[in-house]
Formats: C-alpha cells, sequence, structure tokens
C-alpha cells in the first residue's frame, strides 16, 4: 500500500471547491470541508488585497505521488490562486478501507482495520470523521479506550465517486470531525475501538487516522 498524506489546506471563502477541483486532478479523492474565520483585522486584509477573513478549510488524504504531482504544480506557478496555505502531514495510522479508497488499493477493502506506521514522539493527534450526528458516541468510545476529551469541528464531505460505490456515501453529505489529542498507545486503542463500531462500513461511515504531534503545551 503507499503511503498516505494528509493535506490541510485553508484558503479564501468559497474558494475551496475550486481547490478541490484542481486537487482531483491529481488523483486526490477524499475531502473534508469546513469553514473558519482569519484572525487578521479586516483593515490589514484590505491593504494586503486578502479580502475578507472567511476561510475555506480543506482536509484531504492523498497518495505520496501524488502529493508530490501537487506541490510540484504549486510551485511552478507564478500567481497565487486560492490565496492560502497548504500543509502536509505524515500519518502514524489510518483505518484500512479508508486507505484503500485514497489509493484505490482494492485487495485491501474486505478488512477494516487500522494500518500503523511510525510515530517517533510520544503524543498523537487522532481525528475521526464521522457522519453528523455521531460525534458523541464516537467520544463515548473514545473515553473508554482511554481519551479525556475532544474538539468537533462540523463541515461536509466532497462527493467522491469511488467512496460513493463502495459505501453509499451521500453526495455533499453532513460530517463532523473529532479531534482527540492522547499518548500513542492510547491513541491506537482510541483508533481501534472507535473503528470497530463506527469504521466506513458502519451507518456512521467513519474515516479515521492519527498525526504525530512533536511537541504539546498548555497555554
Amino acid at each position: 500500500m503507499e503511503a498516505i498524506r494528509l493535506l490541510v489546506s485553508i484558503v479564501e471563502l468559497d474558494r475551496g471547491k475550486r481547490l478541490v477541483e484542481e486537487l482531483e486532478r491529481h488523483s486526490v479523492r477524499l475531502h473534508f470541508q469546513s469553514v473558519g474565520e482569519g484572525t487578521a483585522p479586516t483593515e490589514m486584509m484590505d491593504i494586503f488585497g486578502l479580502g475578507h477573513n472567511g476561510k475555506d478549510i480543506v482536509f484531504s488524504l492523498a497518495t505520496l505521488p501524488s502529493v508530490q504531482s501537487i506541490i510540484r504544480g504549486f510551485e511552478e506557478r507564478v500567481s497565487v490562486r486560492y490565496k492560502g496555505i497548504l500543509m502536509v502531514l505524515e500519518l502514524e495510522a489510518m483505518n484500512r478501507l479508508a486507505m484503500g479508497i485514497v489509493s484505490r488499493g482494492v485487495e485491501d477493502m474486505e478488512r477494516d482495520e487500522e494500518m500503523l506506521m511510525r510515530n517517533v514522539h510520544g503524543q498523537s493527534l487522532v481525528m475521526v470523521n464521522v457522519v453528523q450526528g455521531y460525534s458523541d458516541r464516537v467520544m463515548s468510545v473514545a473515553k473508554r479506550a482511554g481519551a479525556t476529551g475532544g474538539t468537533i469541528i462540523r463541515g461536509r464531505i466532497i462527493e467522491n465517486e469511488w467512496m460513493r460505490e463502495l459505501v453509499n456515501v451521500i453526495e455533499d453529505e453532513e460530517r463532523e470531525m473529532l479531534f482527540i489529542m492522547a499518548p500513542v498507545e492510547v491513541s491506537r486503542r482510541i483508533l481501534h475501538e472507535v473503528n470497530l463500531v463506527y469504521g466506513l462500513k458502519s451507518e456512521a461511515r467513519g474515516v479515521m487516522w492519527s498525526v504525530p504531534v512533536e511537541k504539546a503545551i498548555k497555554i
């Protein structure tokens, strides 16, 4: 199975859809979109010609070759099209069914279990993306596995023909994403237990992964 990366894109409001269309031309197939607000004062935004403070936040999952193709495309471009930033994060773990959708690894589609990768740090950030209305139930399972709390953002999953064919995802389905930080071993238990109950084959149609956290402090 190919290496998978998490892309986090923060762009000007209403430019997220166009960004997703461009990413899909690089064979990126799985996207979750939410809305945020920038912190820069309005007058500063006007001075720099950046428009309003509203932001589209797009989480995408892509194979490493797709990421490399995307980066080359942006680096070769003269103009800034989306007025934002794209960050590439290495994954630590992911449920196998979702990984199969991202990489079209259909040979692995029968088993929905977590895929573990290397984390040299002591903490992980678990992200669980489910149909709207399931986050409280996911959090209950996560707490039994050792989680102490989490944060929820709401958005929608962008229509995806591969995912729709496999797990009957509705076009532009309303979703919730749950963020949980935990020690590595606890995060793996959380992924395992949540995936057993709320994985892609369940009504929650859960996509879940974790990324390593190098440092976390209370502020």
